[in-house]
């Protein structure tokens, strides 16, 4: 599957704790999202947002969370289209840097989620 779109890199890499603040500003957006994990022991998941924050598993080195379970089939069948290709955030967990690749569109929402996460990083794990 494409995804597309435009990256976003935040120079730090994610602890366990910011990873799971950053969820909760996603589900502050997305109430019913989903999302699709991928680890480092190669395990791979579909679960509730809710549940990913409870309970994930190894170290997530990928995320693609989607608005909910009608977007998630959406991306499955077609890709991105028109109407679901701002209803994905792509999350990138490396060794140094986060990248959130998010839609193209000036206004989009994703674009917004990801500046609202990254302000929120900064504020409550200052960097030191």
């Amino acid at each position: 599957m494409l995804i597309g779109g435009s990256d976003i890199i935040y120079p730090r890499k994610l602890s366990r704790e910011m990873l799971n603040f950053s969820l909760r500003i996603v589900r502050a957006f997305w109430p019913d999202a989903w999302v699709w994990v991928d680890s480092d022991d190669t395990n791979y998941a579909k679960m509730m947002l809710t549940d990913a924050i409870a309970n994930l598993v190894g170290t997530p080195v990928e995320l693609l969370i989607y608005a909910d379970e009608t977007v998630w089939t959406s991306w499955d069948a077609e890709g991105a289209t028109a109407a679901n290709g701002d209803q994905l955030l792509h999350v990138l967990l490396g060794e140094s840097s986060t990248t959130f690749v998010v839609h193209h569109e000036p206004n989009a929402l994703t674009k917004q989620m990801a500046a609202c996460i990254i302000q929120a990083l900064d504020v409550n794990f200052p960097r030191s």
